[in-house]
């Protein structure tokens, strides 16, 4: 379309209107592209029933008392500040 109507910027073009040039493939491509996502949604709730046997389940595990414990953890030279969590000193 953008090779075919010269002069429209077609990408910044949001309002048709019946009767301008481009209106028809504007709207062939609307019902094409509605028509594409009801199918895909129409094919994926086929499989609710598949889902509904499905359980995921999660666990945490905490390795460590708070978040600047880490094993990663190389102390920062004494010049400065004397800021030595990771997050901020910028050692991981």
């Amino acid at each position: 379309m953008y090779s075919t109507l010269p002069g429209v910027e077609v990408n910044k073009k949001l309002h048709w209107t019946p009767g301008e040039p481009g209106y028809t493939p504007h709207i062939i491509s609307t019902i094409s592209e509605w028509s594409l996502a009801l199918s895909f949604i129409s094919f994926f709730l086929t499989y609710i029933r598949d889902f509904k046997k499905i359980n995921l389940r999660a666990q945490a595990q905490i390795q460590s008392n708070h978040l600047y414990e880490s094993h990663h953890h190389r102390p920062v030279p004494t010049r400065g500040p004397t800021e030595t969590s990771p997050l901020l000193a910028g050692s991981i």
